[in-house]
Parts: structure tokens; C-alpha cells; sequence
């Protein structure tokens, strides 16, 4: 589960509890659908981690990155519409910053989750070498 604050967490509550009823789910739709089922301490037949699901939708927590986009993709939205900044994934088996040579250019990866500003200064940056 991804931290966050908690206006975020009701933010994506919100939006999760929207989508829901627009795709006239339940909260146990969507955990039999992204966990499948599991047999309760009564023998009925439930959908699994049905209390994680109701944690998303009352806003208390925000799913991680895996399940993010698995939920994304069962609602049919972008992770990132529907978790902004969360649905973000950043490798951290490779570095924050890597560059290569690919014969007279460079080839410049930057594996960080960075502010709108900062991607829009990069763009620029990109665009001026483009015009050049």
C-alpha cells in the first residue's frame, strides 16, 4: 500500500467510490475481480481482501503501484487519473540518472518521479535541441 496524505487518500477514495457506481460495481466486485475468492470462517465463499477494497473507497489507504494499475485497468481509466502520482513507477534497481553514447548523440534516462514543472523545464530543454 502506497502512503500518502490523507487528502490524497480521500481524493482517490472519492474518485474510487465515483467510478464504482458509474461501472455499478461493488467493493466485493472488485476484490473477487483483483483477488479472486476465499472460503470465511463460516464456509461461505467470499471475495478475498474485501477490507482492503473498503479501505481504498472510505479513503484511509491508497493501493500500491501493482495493485493501482490493476484496479485501473478493471475500471478502465489511467492509474495516474485515478491516483495522481501514485500510479507512478520508478525502478530502483537501476539509477536516477543514466546517459550513453549512441554515436554522435546521447541517450539521457531519467528514472525519477519529478514535479510538472521540472518535466515541462526537461521538455523545453528537449524542444530547444530539437529546433537547433
Amino acid at each position: 500500500m502506497t502512503n500518502g496524505n490523507s487528502i490524497e487518500k480521500k481524493e482517490f477514495g472519492r474518485r474510487l467510490y465515483q467510478l464504482l457506481r458509474d461501472k455499478d460495481l461493488s467493493q466485493s466486485d472488485v476484490a473477487q475481480e483483483l483477488f479472486g475468492r476465499e472460503t470465511d470462517a463460516r464456509g461461505r465463499s467470499v471475495a478475498s481482501k474485501r477490507d482492503l477494497v473498503s479501505k481504498w473507497v472510505r479513503g484511509v489507504a491508497i493501493p500500491g503501484p501493482k495493485n493501482l494499475h490493476r484496479l485501473a485497468k478493471l475500471l478502465e481509466v489511467d492509474a495516474v487519473m485515478l491516483a495522481p502520482g501514485h500510479g507512478l513507477v520508478v525502478d530502483r534497481r537501476l539509477p536516477d540518472f543514466s546517459m550513453s553514447a549512441q554515436g554522435d548523440q546521447m541517450v539521457l534516462v531519467v528514472n525519477q518521479v519529478v514535479r510538472p514543472d521540472q518535466a515541462l523545464r526537461i521538455m523545453q530543454i528537449l524542444q530547444e535541441k530539437e529546433k537547433k
